[in-house]
């Protein structure tokens, strides 16, 4: 799936009771094919847009395998941040 399409999925998914309240923007930058997305969570509404973020709360980097590799469970945020595959800052 892409990557817009696996944002989309997280915003169905979004709780949008426990987000009552909660603000973040987060800029998501993919190394390995030089895109950013932004994602934003504002009045217990998930979205996303191209980016880069100017008023990011938190930037990741990461590659897109890695981002597969979390979607699937086949690693964890603490593994991928461990090894270098995602780096957060913010």
């Amino acid at each position: 799936i892409t990557t817009e399409t696996f944002f989309d999925f997280m915003a169905v998914r979004l709780n949008a009771d426990r987000a009552a309240g909660h603000r973040f923007v987060i800029d998501w930058r993919f190394s390995d094919t030089g895109r950013s997305l932004v994602l934003n969570l504002e009045h217990s509404t998930l979205t996303h847009m191209p980016g880069p973020a100017t008023d990011a709360t938190l930037v990741v980097t990461t590659t897109r395998p890695v981002l597969d590799s979390l979607m699937v469970k086949q690693s964890t945020v603490a593994q991928c941040l461990e090894n270098g595959g995602l780096t957060v800052q913010g």
